[in-house]
């Protein structure tokens, strides 16, 4: 919600192109889709089918990364879904930072009950005192890491939402 890929995801996109196993990195700016609450899930599910469509362009793509936070967690579910339909040996990993779980402002467990479904790997890192609907638990088909305990090691004092983001680019900075 009312994110920008200037912040966080920047940084992201620059720990990740200094890896090798990364071809390219698409950071996404759909902040102006973004920006409620009642409509940014079905916003970004859509976004995340129209990528699948431009990503499934290129033959020789076998893998994707996705990584989503918040709604964001809904450009995952449809990026996944997209290339799966048209590729069904696509290797898609989803990782999810506390996402939220409402969609369409109706459906309160939608997230938690779908997000990595598709997915060939997912993984999700929540707090467990976020009080995001649904970001705070794993969905049923990804891993969940709960780092909630670890926010004193890191020195953290912001937001619960926000601290998935923040100890997921640590972990990758250090690798």
């Amino acid at each position: 919600m009312k994110d920008s890929n200037r912040g966080w995801a920047k940084q992201l996109e620059s720990l990740l192109k200094q890896h090798d196993e990364h071809e390219f990195v698409i950071n996404i700016d759909w902040e102006h889709y973004a920006d409620n609450a009642l409509t940014c899930s079905v916003n970004g599910r859509r976004i995340g089918t129209k990528i699948a469509e431009k990503l499934t362009q290129f033959d020789q793509l076998t893998s994707v990364k996705v990584i989503g936070h918040s709604c964001g967690g809904f450009i995952n579910l449809g990026l996944c879904e997209g290339l799966k339909a048209a590729n069904e040996h696509m290797k898609v990993k989803s990782v999810y930072l506390a996402p939220v779980s409402v969609y369409g402002g109706i459906f309160w467990n939608y997230g938690t009950q779908n997000f990595g479904r598709c997915a060939d790997e997912s993984v999700t890192y929540f707090d467990h005192e976020d009080k995001v609907p649904g970001s705070n638990k794993a969905p049923v088909y990804s891993e969940g890491v709960d780092i909630t305990h670890l926010k004193e090691s890191f020195d953290y004092h912001g937001s619960t939402h926000q601290w998935p983001i923040y100890y997921f680019l640590k972990i990758n900075a250090n690798n």
